[in-house]
């Protein structure tokens, strides 16, 4: 198992096309990792967009008071006190038009018209938020809608990625093994 963008860190100096070796490694593998793909000022764009989300829906709840906090404190306020409104920003944050255009440019496009050769069918574009009392440290598995030698997903984190936040296990050519049961490990 590979534990890949442990130590991802954000960087405006993007990588352009993949390269053969990305091309081998994701034949053989399944995945690869292309460092600093979007620039910081995207990231910042879609960081400030969901401020502004969060933003909009404390005051449509009365809760001006909250604007000056995190994004973070924002978002656990509406996970504690509106656990429904909060699934709903869940829900909206990947139709973002920062996050609509990041996924949709034609770089990124490109790069999956190459390794796929097929047409493309773009599925769902989400942001993942996580917090500490979120136990999302689910056990391997493999991503039912995905099981297609036609499908393939692209992670991009949007914060600084370590050993203790964020992280994508992966087992390399796993993707050749068609479903597999799930199983529980120790």
């Amino acid at each position: 198992i590979e534990n890949i963008l442990n130590n991802f860190s954000i960087n405006t100096k993007m990588e352009k096309a993949p390269a053969k070796e990305h091309i081998d490694h994701f034949t053989k593998n399944g995945f690869f990792i292309l460092h600093n793909f979007i620039s910081e000022a995207d990231i910042k764009l879609i960081h400030s967009q969901i401020a502004i989300t969060l933003n909009t829906t404390l005051k449509n709840i009365g809760r001006d008071d909250l604007i000056s906090k995190s994004n973070d404190e924002k978002y656990l306020f509406l996970s504690k006190e509106h656990p429904a409104l909060k699934s709903h920003v869940y829900d909206i944050l990947g139709r973002l038009d920062s996050v609509q255009r990041v996924f949709t440019q034609s770089q990124l496009l490109d790069l999956c018209h190459t390794l796929l050769k097929t047409p493309l069918v773009i599925d769902a574009i989400q942001i993942r938020l996580d917090d500490k009392s979120n136990k999302r440290d689910l056990p391997l598995h493999q991503e039912m809608g995905q099981l297609s030698k036609i499908n393939m997903t692209v992670w991009i984190p949007l914060v600084d990625i370590d050993g203790a936040c964020g992280g994508l296990n992966i087992i390399p050519g796993s993707h050749t093994r068609g479903r597999v049961p799930h199983r529980y490990y120790p």
